[in-house]
């Protein structure tokens, strides 16, 4: 998880999402708050207490760019 850019995820940033029930289950999902996407980790710039998963924050838009903002690719291997 950790890395040398923070992590842009699928999450539309709500700051009060984890206080509700739908975040209750397994791999919780936030579809509605803000215009925000959700951005998780640290980067190169940032302090060591910024740098861990936990750390989460958003970003307005999913076509904003940044040099310290990237994605992680997933890979499922076919049966």
């Amino acid at each position: 998880m950790h890395g040398n850019v923070a992590e842009f995820c699928e999450d539309i940033y709500d700051e009060d999402f984890y206080s509700k029930p739908e975040a209750k289950g397994p791999d919780p999902l936030a579809t509605a708050g803000s215009e925000n996407r959700v951005v998780r980790g640290g980067h190169y710039v940032d302090g060591a207490d910024s740098c861990r998963s936990a750390e989460r924050y958003g970003i307005f838009g999913q076509w904003d760019r940044s040099m310290d903002i990237g994605f992680r690719l997933a890979y499922y291997p076919i049966p």
